[in-house]
């Protein structure tokens, strides 16, 4: 009997590895405008609060900083509850919108979101190299001059793939 000229070939498997590292970064920023500076300019990112009514302007900057998309991202603002209470300041209280720029590679788009009561705000999904930029106005009330503490504000942002660290930004 004859055999076959024809060769047998195999299967041959080669193996790419898939690199996935979510990663999300939070930045916040604070700007302080002193209202009445009894003798003394306190306004700047160095600010002081001295009274009732001066301000301060919080900024947050949430990044996806990794190269796999992000979804359900959450950020929590210590001020954000803070809204919670009626002496607040907060000029968007807890129910309420608050607007976010969803800066992409391509556009820059303005979104609402609504303060939860656990003072959180979700952002949705950011895609690879998106930013979030949040911006918001705190008011000094006269208990926090009577207080005589630091105003400590505090932030986190997470999402379904990656949790980051916390930043403060502390007005004297």
């Amino acid at each position: 009997q004859a055999g076959s000229d024809q060769a047998q070939t195999g299967t041959v498997t080669y193996d790419v590895p898939v690199v996935s590292t979510p990663e999300i970064t939070i930045v916040k920023s604070g700007y302080v405008y002193d209202t009445a500076d009894f003798g003394r300019d306190y306004t700047g990112p160095d600010g002081k609060a001295d009274s009732a009514g001066d301000t301060v302007d919080y900024t947050l900057t949430v990044s996806n900083a990794g190269n796999t998309e992000l979804t359900h991202v959450v950020v929590h603002d210590n001020y954000f509850s803070k809204a919670n209470d009626q002496q607040s300041g907060m000029s968007d209280p807890v129910g309420k919108q608050i607007s976010y720029t969803l800066a992409s590679e391509n556009n820059t788009t303005t979104h609402y979101t609504t303060v939860k009561p656990d003072g959180t705000i979700d952002l949705g999904t950011l895609a690879v190299g998106d930013k979030a930029l949040i911006s918001y106005t705190y008011t000094v009330v006269q208990a926090d001059i009577n207080a005589g503490t630091d105003l400590v504000n505090t932030a986190q942002a997470g999402s379904d793939q990656a949790q980051t660290g916390t930043v403060t930004y502390d007005v004297p």
